[in-house]
Order: structure tokens, then sequence, then C-alpha cells
């Protein structure tokens, strides 16, 4: 397990670090370069209006996308292209390349800013632009590409890119949204029906989602409330309030989550994850770390994983591998597990424990208790049962121990030989409607005083 998390630090330090790196480099030679002073400023602005459409596509790169709620039911889009140089003539030429693609097709709208680009390279701090058809210019950068957006209520498909720089995006009513944005900030207004987001090493700061289909790599996510979300994720950090039904594909993330109101699924690796409580839960986790508040009824199949639970009414491990799970207050168990430690506080219902080499310490028992069964080989059981007032004792052991209050135990079978021992009866009168403890143990230690 240690291997496991050491060879998980570096995987995640070396990959985002050179993802950043690599980000920033790109950046640095794009969008910065030479400084030529205010003075050598020149802007073109392009001003489009268009009927409400269906469908609206957008693609956008090196500016800003603000997309605003328009009032009068029209389309409108405005981009304000600028440089920066020392050469005017090539400042106005370039200008001149600089244009906005429209394909208007009756229902939909597709826009993209077109900077007519083949290449652009920075040499000794000297800037020159290839354009798509063979001509160049020297001595100008490209300083902004800045959109501004009006858009009416009733478009039933919204699709918006954008790469280096920031979109933000006012709440459009029952639109169903799309973006994918590269390097760049995203800002939501309002509640939004339906958003599928494609987010890479950027931000999100998102009010409240009716439905979300998130892909998060190497981000930081800030959001409301939703009703149904699922996420997909790397390397990404997310805060997130309460939520209906969610579902998590993710990989060395960090999650702060509300309340889960509906069915909750996880399937993780390496990740730390804060719930504050949920009501169904499936999860596959791998050496990871997990807290909850309380929960109704849980099902995990895990490794090498740290669990802390407030209260769960009922905890199904599948298949739990040198996990360490502790748990406040519990109602019904079923373990199937192999070097893990099990530490609970209070436990209200019946246990169904197949065990390898496990511990499993019950601090307390309350009048929920409805019995156990345990099965397997090199485990620590303690369960004190001096509060049920009655139960019954059907257990197999070799070479192991079994603590029970002899006092009040009256057998109806026992027999020991060979370090094997057989053993029936009741504790303080047990009978058949009294909880029901069976073992079948091979050199385990089982504690019930």
């Amino acid at each position: 397990m240690k291997n496991a998390v050491m060879n998980k630090v570096f995987r995640n330090k070396y990959f985002q670090t050179y993802s950043k790196l690599f980000c920033c480099t790109v950046l640095f030679l794009a969008l910065t370069g030479v400084s030529y002073g205010q003075d050598n400023i020149q802007s073109k602005t392009i001003e489009k209006t268009f009927d409400r459409k269906e469908v609206v596509q957008i693609e956008h790169r090196y500016g800003p996308m603000v997309v605003k709620k328009a009032t009068d039911g029209k389309i409108k889009v405005t981009v304000t292209y600028t440089v920066e140089g020392n050469n005017q003539e090539g400042m106005e030429r370039t200008l001149n390349y600089f244009d906005l693609d429209i394909s208007d097709s009756g229902s939909s709208l597709s826009l993209k800013t077109d900077l007519n680009i083949q290449g652009w390279s920075i040499s000794n701090k000297k800037s020159r632009i290839t354009f798509k058809d063979g001509k160049k210019v020297k001595g100008v950068k490209i300083k902004e590409a800045a959109m501004t957006l009006f858009l009416p209520q009733g478009i039933n498909d919204l699709e918006l890119a954008n790469k280096y720089e920031d979109i933000e995006l006012a709440d459009l009513g029952a639109t169903n949204t799309n973006v994918k944005l590269y390097s760049g900030t995203l800002r939501t207004f309002g509640v939004l029906s339906n958003l599928t987001l494609n987010l890479k090493y950027g931000k999100a700061y998102l009010k409240d989602v009716k439905k979300g289909r998130f892909d998060i790599y190497d981000s930081k996510f800030t959001m409301g409330n939703s009703d149904d979300l699922n996420i997909k994720s790397k390397y990404s950090e997310f805060q997130v309030g309460d939520i209906g039904e969610l579902e998590i594909i993710s990989y060395d993330d960090d999650y702060e989550l509300g309340t889960i109101k509906g069915l909750l699924v996880i399937e993780d690796k390496y990740s730390e994850i804060e719930i504050k409580g949920f009501q169904k839960a499936r999860m596959k986790i791998y050496d990871a770390k997990l807290e909850s508040g309380d929960g109704q009824d849980l099902q995990i199949d895990s490794k090498y994983t740290k669990y802390r639970f407030t209260s769960l009414s009922s905890l199904t491990f599948d298949d739990s591998y040198d996990d360490d799970v502790a748990i406040e207050k519990v109602g019904d168990l079923s373990i199937t597990s192999k070097y893990t430690e099990f530490r609970v506080g209070e436990f209200n219902g019946e246990l169904d424990f197949e065990t390898y080499d496990d511990k499993l310490f019950i601090r307390k028992v309350g009048g929920g208790f409805a019995g156990m069964k345990v099965t397997g080989k090199y485990t620590d059981l303690e369960v004190p049962l001096s509060t049920v007032s009655a139960y019954t004792i059907n257990a197999q052991m070799k070479y192991g121990r079994l603590n029970y209050p002899q006092r009040a135990f009256s057998s109806e079978y026992y027999k020991e030989k060979d370090g094997q021992i057989e053993m029936r009866g009741t504790v303080n009168g047990g009978g058949d409607s009294s909880p029901n403890l069976q073992f079948d143990l091979y050199d385990c230690k089982v504690d019930l005083n």
C-alpha cells in the first residue's frame, strides 16, 4: 500500500507539473512576446444580428466570451479584435485578415472567430505571423479577441467553446448547454437546466445546475445544488452542494459534497472524498480516503482505503482488502474481508461476516441487535453482549478462543477434542425468538463479554 501511495504522489506531481508548465509556455509564447506600448494598439469590431434559432454553436479563442440574455428576441454578437505592434501597416493588414465565420441555415446558427493564421512564432522577441494565404507580417501580436453574445430564451441547444480565456454564461431558461473550455474560467449566473461541460486546466464557478454531465481534468470546480449530476474527473478539486442523484468516476481528486438525496455511485482511485450525508450509495474505491456524515444504505468494493462514517443504517462490503473502517453507529453489517480493521461505536443490527485475518471491534451493542454469523480464519472479534438480555450460541472453532458469559450459559451440546470445540446453548434462557450467534472459525479470538 505504501508503494501505491508513493507511486500515486509521483504520478500526480509529475503530470500536473508537466501539464501546467506546457500550458504556461504556450500562453507565454502566444500572448506575451513583446510589449509595444499603449500608443501602438489597433482594434477592429464586427457586429451581427440574427433571428432566434433552435441551435446555436459558438467557437472562440484568445479572448473572453460573455453570454447575456437578450430582451428583444434577437441573437446579437460583437467581436472586437485587438492587436499590438510597432508596424502600423502590419497591424492594419493583420486586422483585415481577422473575420467571423457564419453559417446560418434556418433553424441553426454557427459562429466561429477566424484569425486566418497558419503559423505564429516569436524569435529574439520578434513576432512573425504567417497567414493561410502564405503572406507574413512581422512586429505584430494578437492582444485579445473579445466576444459578447446576446441570446434570447427559446434556444433548444447551445454549444460554446473557448481556449485560453473565460466564459461568462447567463441563465437562458430551458436551454441545453454544452461548454468546452481549455485553460479558462467558466462563471454561470442563475439556474441552468441542462449543462454538459468539458473543462481542462481551468476553473468553474457555477450556480445551481438541474442536470449536469461534466468531464473535468486538472481543474478547480465550485457549484451549488443539482438534481442529477454525472462527473468524470482527474487531478481536480470539487466543492458541490446538495445533489439529487450523483455518479462519479474519479482519479486522484479532492471532493467536498453536500447531502446526496438519491442514489450515489462512486468509482474512484487515489482521491479524498468528504460527503455531508447520503441515502443509498454504491462505491468501488481503491487507495483513497472517504468521510461521510449520516447515511442510509451503503455497498462497497474496496482496497487500501480509509473510511470514516458518522452513522449508517446498513453497510455491505462485497469485498474489503486491507482497509481501515471506523463507524460511530451502524445497523446491519454484511462483510467479506481480508486484512481489514473495523471499529464500531454502536452496533444495532445483524452481522454477517466472512473474514480472513481481520479485526472487528464493537464498543457497544444496542437494543436493535439481531444476531451474527461469522465464518473465517485468523480474525479478532470483540462484541460486548452484556446489554443483550438473552441469545443463543452455535459454534464450531479450531485453534481459537471463545470468551462468553459461562455462568449465564446453558449448554445443549459441548465437545472439545484436538483443539476443536463444538458447542450449542443459550445465554440467559434465550430461545427461538432470541438473537442467534453462529461461528465457524479457525484460529480466531472471539470475546463476547
